[in-house]
C-alpha cells in the first residue's frame, strides 16, 4: 500500500467531529479511510462519507443482522490480526474449518494484504 495523505480540509473536519467514543473510534475512522481510499490523497469530502456512514450505521445498529454482520467481521478481523495473518491459525482461534474462513473473508469483503500494511503503519 502507498502512502496516504490528508489534505487540509480533511484534517480539520477530523479535528472538529465530536469524537463521542473515544480515542480508538478516531483511529478506527483514519484506518477507514486509508483502506477505502483509492488516492493517495485523502480530502474533506472522503472524511464527510465515512462519518456520514457512521450516522447511519448508527440507525441501522437497531437491526440485528446488522450487529451480527458486523460483529462477525469484527471478530475475524481480530483473529487474523492476533495469528498474524495466518488463515490456517486465524481458524483454530475461531474454532471453524480453514475453507468456512476463507468464505466468510470473501463475504465480508475483508482484504488481508490492506489489514496487514495497515498494522504495520
Amino acid at each position: 500500500m502507498s502512502t496516504r495523505f490528508f489534505d487540509q480540509t480533511a484534517i480539520s473536519r477530523l479535528i472538529k467531529y465530536d469524537w463521542p467514543g473515544n480515542v480508538r473510534e478516531l483511529k478506527n475512522r483514519v484506518k477507514e479511510l486509508i483502506i477505502n481510499s483509492d488516492s493517495e490523497l485523502i480530502i474533506g469530502s472522503d472524511v464527510e462519507k465515512i462519518l456520514a456512514n457512521k450516522a447511519n450505521l448508527e440507525t441501522d445498529n437497531k437491526k440485528l443482522a446488522v450487529r451480527m454482520k458486523r460483529y462477525e467481521k469484527t471478530c475475524i478481523i481480530e483473529a487474523l490480526h492476533e495469528a498474524n495473518y495466518n488463515i490456517a491459525r486465524a481458524a483454530d482461534i475461531l474454532s471453524i474449518e480453514r475453507s468456512n474462513l476463507h468464505k466468510k473473508i470473501k463475504y465480508h469483503d475483508i482484504e488481508i494484504s490492506l489489514l496487514k500494511n495497515s498494522d504495520t503503519n
